[in-house]
């Protein structure tokens, strides 16, 4: 690599860090603040409820984007790469397009016929049922500026990525029910639905505002035709699909099968533990097109030095924040959402330990994803998830939502690793963390200071 593309490299990747750091820092605070305020302003079965909604709209978001916003900044980071802006602009508008489909099918689907299933059915929730077209409309909305933030990511936009990737939308809601907090006023589930529901609304419209002025919405999509795009969108899709639901389906789990205070006391820790993942989601936005770059160039050292150096420098916050939740986790629950969160402390430990051990592997599923091998993603990320649904399965029953957390962590720290050692063996670069990125840093400070 020549040392004027390594020093652009270094700039980019600086600059996209400062905006993610501060904006994702600022974004996962505001959004945990959210869940404390509902933790304080609903019942504990409205809390428990209100979790189960939101993880299902956040799923649902990704059913509607069908894999094209990942295809989206590929596309949009390669076109850039190769100074093709005409090409970007077609890849938007035919991506686009393709999520409006999805997402009209999947509304009216979801309100017809899959919300009276999931929610009387599986969950057994009247109040869930009841906000059926409310949750259509709030999970379309979402994956729209869940798309839209992936597409200004592609650009290498990161200070817009950052702020609609949930932190714009955190600004509102903590807002609206910190002055419900304050005044001293409770709510109920429907009001907190409809309150986040509105803050998403007035996102998106911003949002697609802002990307309209970039690439019109209106336009030529030749460049770019809808066979190319599904081959790509959909091991991405199915891969999404398993990556959230090995997050979210101990949460499913137990509310189908626990109470709905369980399901807030588990909801908790889980949300909680999201604090672990601030890092490598940090580093993931900054480097997605970067990754493409690199690989798409053939320059696999100055990718390995990437991809090492971002591990090792999210594993120690990570290491740090587990020794924190073993030592304090119960004061840390209590403190966050109040004394009856406590008793999730050794649920909370559990789920951090096994996020760490994900954070060790890096960025392995980006590069699978980025990289070309998304079949790969795909079928490890179904075995995995296959595999923790059916030793939850088998634990639920005995020992309740701790069997959940062990088969759950068990799983997510196993995937991690498998696609890690697929990335060495299939693009030829380690995503591992390794002191020796430490000691080399360590070895070009004390020289710099020596000189």
């Amino acid at each position: 690599m020549h040392r004027e593309s390594a020093v652009g490299l270094k700039k980019r990747f600086v600059s996209g860090a400062i905006w993610s750091v501060a904006l994702k820092g600022a974004g996962a605070v505001l959004g945990l603040s959210v869940y404390a305020l509902l933790a304080r302003l609903l019942t504990v079965e409205d809390f428990g409820t209100y979790l189960l909604i939101i993880s299902l709209i956040t799923f649902m978001a990704i059913v509607v984007q069908a894999g094209m916003g990942k295809v989206a900044l590929k596309l949009v980071a390669e076109s850039l790469a190769h100074a093709n802006p005409e090409r970007a602009g077609h890849v938007f508008r035919a991506t686009f397009s393709s999520i409006i489909l999805v997402a009209m099918c999947t509304a009216v689907l979801w309100g017809l016929v899959l919300n009276d299933f999931v929610s009387l059915k599986a969950f057994h929730s009247d109040q869930m049922a009841s906000l059926g077209w409310w949750s259509a409309s709030w999970f379309v909305l979402l994956g729209f500026i869940q798309y839209f933030s992936d597409v200004f990511r592609g650009e290498q936009s990161f200070f817009r990525a950052s702020l609609f990737q949930g932190t714009a939308t955190s600004i509102i809601t903590v807002t609206i029910f910190g002055c419900y907090y304050f005044l001293g006023k409770q709510i109920d589930l429907y009001i907190a639905v409809q309150t986040t529901l509105f803050a998403t609304l007035i996102i998106a419209i911003i949002a697609s505002g802002l990307l309209h002025r970039r690439f019109s919405l209106i336009g030529s999509i030749d460049l770019v035709p809808q066979s190319k795009l599904w081959p790509v969108a959909w091991p991405i899709f199915i891969a999404s699909v398993s990556v959230f639901v090995s997050n979210q389906a101990d949460l499913w789990i137990l509310g189908m099968l626990a109470s709905k205070d369980e399901v807030a006391l588990y909801g908790a820790a889980l949300r909680t533990v999201l604090l672990i993942t601030i890092a490598p989601l940090i580093v993931n936005s900054v480097i997605q097109p970067m990754i493409v770059e690199l690989y798409t160039k053939g320059e696999k050292q100055s990718l390995q030095r990437l991809l090492g150096a971002t591990a090792t420098a999210t594993l120690v916050p990570s290491i740090l924040l587990l020794i924190a939740v073993i030592l304090a986790g119960d004061e840390m629950l209590a403190f966050v959402f109040g004394e009856q969160y406590a008793g999730g402390a050794l649920i909370f430990t559990i789920l951090c330990a096994g996020r760490t051990i994900a954070v060790f592997s890096g960025s392995c599923g980006q590069c699978l994803m980025l990289g070309g091998h998304q079949k790969a993603l795909m079928l490890t990320s179904i075995l995995f998830v296959t595999m923790s649904i059916v030793v939850a399965l088998l634990l639920v029953e005995k020992y309740g939502s701790l069997g959940v957390a062990i088969a759950f962590s068990a799983g997510t720290a196993l995937q991690n690793l498998t696609q890690a050692i697929l990335v060495k063996q299939r693009m030829g670069v380690s995503t591992f963390a390794s002191t020796a990125y430490l000691r080399e840093k360590f070895l070009h400070n004390k020289k710099a200071s020596d000189k």
